[in-house]
């Protein structure tokens, strides 16, 4: 929701104060999102039972493929009573394209400096610009210097260039870093076929690769340090939610790809273009 009042104030109000929205494309097989979803769980059964990066380096190729397949036996398991009239061959092969996403990720883990995962898959009540929210944090890490990294699993391409513009585009995890006070970096994990990487910012003590400093986000970034890049994403947000309880309604796009075709017939975005030439 506060995403959408970024984007779009007036789509924002139309979708989640009216409840418009559009029909789901039909697929066959599991959607992307529902793909999204199992690669996470995937993951949280995998860091609740290896929970810090001394366990996972102590493991042999054996015991490594061992609770990769267990994890991946477990998360399929509730996914096919959904979809159980998916055929054995098409379970077999998500099984092993989730074995071979997560040895992937796992490369990406082991390079990292000294870790323990903290929390998983944690819900936390907050409340913002009066707006109350039931946050659900893919992933906490308790670092060996004391800081705390915030963690978000993506199978996309998400671009950090999004938490720094005025109306922050993508808030999510830094709404969750403002929750988080012993939390000095936040970060995507890229979870994707051949493309597997850490891509964030913050104020680490112990690089970690794809994680930038603060000041390196972007050329001549306004945001020097942590506690700057916080404030900025505290007043953005709290601008925000207030903006949407107020009931700001404005036509306007923060970029035009915002732009959603299936809101037309009520936003009459077309019609009023028209009128404009």
């Amino acid at each position: 929701m506060l995403k959408a009042q970024a984007l779009s104030p007036l789509n924002a109000q139309l979708r989640f104060r009216l409840g418009a929205s559009s029909f789901t494309q039909p697929d066959i097989g599991l959607g992307p999102a529902e793909r999204g979803n199992v690669v996470h769980q995937v993951l949280a059964e995998f860091w609740q039972q290896c929970g810090t990066l001394t366990q996972l380096q102590a493991m042999d190729d054996e015991q490594r493929q061992a609770q990769i397949e267990r994890a991946v036996e477990r998360s399929l398991g509730s996914v096919r009573k959904k979809y159980n009239h998916l055929p054995i061959g098409f379970w077999a092969m998500e099984k092993q394209r989730l074995e071979r996403l997560l040895q992937q990720w796992l490369s990406v883990e082991l390079d990292r400096p000294n870790f323990s995962v903290e929390k998983v898959e944690w819900e936390q009540a907050v409340e913002i610009g009066g707006l109350h929210f039931n946050l659900r944090l893919d992933r906490l890490d308790q670092l060996a210097s004391g800081e705390q990294l915030v963690i978000d699993y993506k199978t996309g391409i998400p671009s950090i260039r999004d938490w720094l513009t005025q109306r922050i585009r993508e808030p999510q995890l830094p709404l969750y870093a403002l929750f988080q006070p012993d939390a000095h970096a936040i970060a995507f994990g890229q979870v994707r076929n051949g493309d597997c990487k850490w891509n964030g910012c913050g104020d680490l003590e112990h690089p970690i690769t794809g994680i930038k400093a603060v000041g390196d986000t972007e050329k001549e970034s306004p945001y020097g340090t942590w506690s700057n890049l916080v404030e900025h994403w505290r007043y953005s947000l709290e601008s925000l939610a207030t903006e949407y309880r107020s009931g700001v309604a404005t036509l306007a796009f923060d970029r035009p790809t915002d732009n959603n075709s299936e809101l037309w017939p009520l936003n009459r975005w077309p019609e009023r273009e028209q009128i404009t030439e």
